[in-house]
């Protein structure tokens, strides 16, 4: 079904508008101070999920299934959908793996999703993108630990490029990457690996800002769907952080900021 110019209109308003409402900084710092009861119950009201379960991941997963159901109900976005449904479907696979077998798994999500998205060249890029992250880190820690480099194939640079790189300093590769990738890599390279995996989200989520600048398209829906999993993130992070009892300071340090 194709969509009409006053569908996408609606979709992309409605996405900017959910968009702008994702917690500062300020509002997820305001869960820190209560019980992780009391945090499920304030997920609940802020999202209008009138279930009565008190399970926080069954709360995420209302949540999450009433965004779709939003989506789906007034635009058929077969293939972002899809995307969320790759996504979750790898984590599930993957969970315990050895790396080898985690990578296979990994080299096939991205060749789907890569399939997915021919339309857009905006999520085409997008996906490029989460693969040169893979890749980057892995050869980080393959040139500062010493372990074996995993290179998944259709990102932005080859294996040869890396490889070049072999013999290099690792201060030329982070040069190499940050001409690429604009101040992406810091100089202090075991802090950076420690947060990779924030720096490489907050840089995602610069990324997917962008797509405010379409008029019009999937791209819009896509990016606020995308921005939905890293304020899931953020609430898991909240969460196991009441639970263990673990400082504001180390709570906050890792929280991704999405508004703000």
């Amino acid at each position: 079904m194709k969509l009409k110019y006053s569908d996408w209109c609606y979709l992309s308003s409605k996405s900017i508008i959910l968009t702008d409402k994702f917690p500062k900084l300020e509002h997820y710092k305001s869960y820190l101070s209560v019980s992780p009861k009391i945090f499920i119950e304030q997920i609940k009201k802020d999202n209008d999920i009138v279930d009565e379960t008190t399970n926080f991941e069954e709360v995420l997963k209302k949540d999450w299934e009433n965004t779709l159901s939003f989506f789906e109900k007034k635009v058929p976005l077969k293939s972002i959908i899809e995307y969320f449904e790759i996504e979750r479907n790898y984590y599930k696979v993957v969970n315990g793996l050895p790396d080898e077998k985690r990578l296979s798994f990994l080299k096939d999500k991205f060749e789907n999703e890569i399939k997915l998205f021919k339309y857009s060249p905006f999520l085409i890029d997008f996906i490029k993108t989460e693969i040169d992250f893979h890749n980057i880190e892995s050869f980080l820690k393959h040139k500062y630990f010493e372990t074996k480099f995993f290179f998944i194939p259709n990102g932005n640079f080859s294996y040869n490029k890396f490889k070049n790189f072999e013999k290099e300093t690792t201060e030329n590769f982070i040069e190499f990457i940050n001409s690429k990738y604009k101040n992406f890599i810091e100089k202090e390279l075991l802090e950076f690996l420690t947060f990779f995996d924030k720096k490489k989200d907050e840089y995602t989520i610069k990324i997917l800002k962008e797509s405010k600048f379409f008029v019009f398209g999937p791209e819009i829906a896509f990016s606020y769907l995308k921005l939905k999993d890293f304020h899931y993130t953020n609430l898991n992070i909240i969460y196991n952080g009441l639970i263990y009892n673990q400082s504001s300071d180390s709570i906050i340090r890792r929280l991704r900021l999405i508004n703000g």
